[in-house]
């Protein structure tokens, strides 16, 4: 099965930059039928200041994984890209952790 969508989110989707902070990213992988695909892996990679909890992770049985970007206190304002990349393919997004 080729994946064919992948979603990305940001919980929360700001931080304030003088305190640092924890952003959850989730991830779902679906087929052109929009059926979920599990056992995907699932490569992260961060544009910016902060540090991954993990660079991979697989799809559970709903298509869904998750990373935790933390921001590290004292993290100029800007935006902090984090792109998301289903492994061994050309399916990829990435979402922006605006901080403040």
């Amino acid at each position: 099965v080729v994946p064919v969508n992948i979603g990305v989110g940001a919980v929360p989707g700001t931080v304030t930059g003088a305190t640092g902070g924890d952003v959850t990213i989730l991830v779902a992988v679906n087929d052109n039928c929009a059926l979920p695909i599990g056992g995907a892996t699932i490569a992260f990679s961060v544009e910016g200041s902060g540090s991954l909890s993990n660079s991979f992770a697989v799809t559970d049985s709903n298509g869904s994984c998750t990373t935790v970007l933390t921001v590290p206190p004292g993290t100029e304002p800007g935006k902090i890209t984090l792109k998301v990349n289903v492994f061994m393919t050309a399916v990829s997004q990435s979402v922006e952790i605006l901080v403040l």
